[in-house]
């Protein structure tokens, strides 16, 4: 259907607005809102895309190329466009007031918008406002699209992981339509998702360290891998826990959370054990829980912290103030070990009291003489890859 352009204006930041109508006088609307949905990180056909984590509909307001279309509720006119002094008056008819704060003059043959000067502004308004609310969308689809590439890294969507080994590190997902039929808990790569469980549910475990591909390996019941037929019948080294049945934190609750009664609790990922704890539910002190995330540290859990005694140290060094240590340096060093000069540092060592903090990267600088290396070996963690 053919559009005739109404009425135009100009913002002071130099963008123009058109408003515009088909003959039956409806509206053109067009624009971005953003909906959120739990959906997998790629959808197959955006690998190099933003991901579809968000879903978009029109409403309002677009920007193209400099320009903006607007939509606002109008009474076609037959007079030339105009800004009319305050008064409202119109040539060629008076202007009946609309919803929008847009006025049209009548006439016999329809088309043209005529605007006073507060309606004007009005406009004006609008545009600012569409044009903020399209900076924020793509400032969110920027968010989105840097989550997903630290989420998936380099894994491809369309080669099965598991010739790569036990990964360093990678997005893994729990086929839950294949649990309920073998009650077996596994985790399956990126590229197996599709290519092998398409149309199943899944729980998205973001990533974990040290993991192989279960897909069509004996916790399958007989289905096989449809990119790698040959794997081997179990992965001795793989972890799990029951974030692979979709339950998270002390409370053992799933996410998202149907039930949720609060929608304020803040889930940060143990270093460790790589279970999801709201912070509300693991530390002691949750006064200000949301300045506790703006800086990016490592969270290690009550349950490792105290499973692992060694980690208490550098959690308490990371709350004092004094100095900076660093087990590289002999001045922080007691018989060539870090850790002794942590354990005389603080003794006694203050009590745990919850989940507890370290640097972001802070086992790249953890004492590596060879006391201490056996003692990582133990803990099966995040230092297997270190050294």
């Amino acid at each position: 259907m053919e559009k005739d352009c109404i009425a135009t204006a100009e913002t002071d930041c130099g963008i123009t607005a058109t408003i515009s109508s088909d003959a039956s006088g409806t509206n053109e609307s067009t624009g971005e809102i953003l909906s959120q949905g739990k959906k997998r990180p790629l959808e197959k056909d955006s690998v190099s895309s933003s991901p579809p984590t968000k879903e978009t509909k029109h409403d309002q307001s677009s920007l193209s190329s400099g320009s903006m279309t607007c939509s606002v509720p109008f009474i076609p006119a037959a007079q030339p466009t105009q800004l009319l002094p305050e008064s409202g008056q119109a040539v060629g008819g008076s202007a009946p007031a609309v919803d929008s704060g847009i006025a049209a003059a009548d006439g016999e043959n329809g088309g043209e918008l005529v605007l006073t000067l507060t309606q004007g502004l009005r406009l004006g308004q609008l545009i600012d406002q569409a044009f903020a609310r399209q900076l924020q969308e793509d400032e969110d689809e920027d968010e989105d699209a840097a989550d997903v590439a630290a989420v998936l890294g380099d894994c491809s969507d369309e080669l099965c992981s598991y010739d790569k080994g036990y990964m360093k590190r990678q997005a893994l997902y729990s086929c839950v339509t294949c649990y309920n039929k073998t009650k077996e808990v596994a985790g399956i790569c990126l590229a197996c998702s599709y290519a092998c469980h398409d149309g199943h549910e899944f729980v998205e475990l973001y990533t974990k360290r040290n993991f192989r591909c279960d897909c069509g390996n004996s916790k399958f019941s007989g289905m096989a891998c449809k990119l790698t037929p040959n794997k081997d019948v179990i992965n001795e080294r793989n972890q799990y826990n029951n974030n692979f049945l979709n339950a998270y934190c002390t409370c053992q609750r799933p996410y998202p959370d149907p039930e949720a009664k609060r929608d304020d609790l803040i889930q940060v990922q143990c270093t460790f054990c790589e279970d999801w704890f709201h912070l509300q539910h693991e530390l002691e002190d949750t006064t200000d829980v949301e300045a506790l995330v703006e800086t990016p540290k490592s969270l290690i859990c009550r349950a490792c912290r105290q499973k692992h005694a060694f980690t208490n140290y550098y959690v308490a060094e990371e709350s004092d103030l004094v100095g900076e240590f660093d087990a590289a340096l002999s001045e922080c060093q007691i018989d060539g070990c870090g850790l002794k000069f942590l354990q005389k540092k603080f003794d006694p060592l203050p009590a745990i009291d919850g989940g507890g903090w370290t640097p972001l990267d802070w086992y790249s600088s953890v004492c590596r003489c060879d006391t201490c290396k056996v003692r990582y070996a133990c803990s099966q963690n995040i230092f297997n890859n270190c050294f």
